[in-house]
């Protein structure tokens, strides 16, 4: 992430939120990209204090997890098929690309609400924290009982 990607990107997003009439706060690492003086009209950039990731980026505890395990499977589910068919095991950039964006749309409501719970940023928040069942780390016996192993496909990739 570079400062003008972010720049552009908060432009881009100001001018839709502007109109569709909203409003937003949008929470930020001290990333050096973040520091920014655009200015924005509909979004209100909100810094975490520094050295905090582990205990207030809701990021990190789950959504990212479920994240990866889900493109993870994807991915997998990919090249088992590649596999079955006899096909060239290499995965072009627009496939990786679809296969992130579906990781992303999979990733439930429920797991992004439960991590900005656990980072108590909803007044009230509860001490538990419960995980998505897609933030499980990936299912290696499950990818054995269809026929390989995660190493196996590994080592397939890396030979492609």
């Amino acid at each position: 992430m570079t400062r003008d990607v972010f720049e552009k990107w908060l432009k881009d997003w100001d001018t839709q939120l502007a109109e569709q009439g909203h409003k937003a706060c949008l929470l930020v690492d001290n990333c050096s990209a973040h520091h920014t003086d655009v200015p924005l009209k509909n979004i209100e950039l909100k810094f975490l204090p520094p050295n905090t990731t582990s205990k207030l980026q809701p990021l990190d505890p789950g959504i990212i997890r479920a994240f990866k395990a889900t493109y993870k499977r994807r991915l997998t589910e990919k090249l088992l098929l590649k596999l079955r068919m006899g096909q060239d095991l290499k995965i072009d950039l627009l496939t990786a690309i679809q296969m992130l964006k579906g990781a992303w749309d999979d990733v439930k409501q429920e797991t992004i609400a439960n991590c900005f719970r656990h980072a108590r940023f909803v007044v009230g928040a509860e001490e538990s924290f419960e995980e998505d069942e897609t933030s499980e780390d990936f299912d290696e016996p499950a990818l054995e009982r269809r026929g390989a192993s995660s190493h196996v496909l590994w080592v397939l990739c890396q030979r492609a």
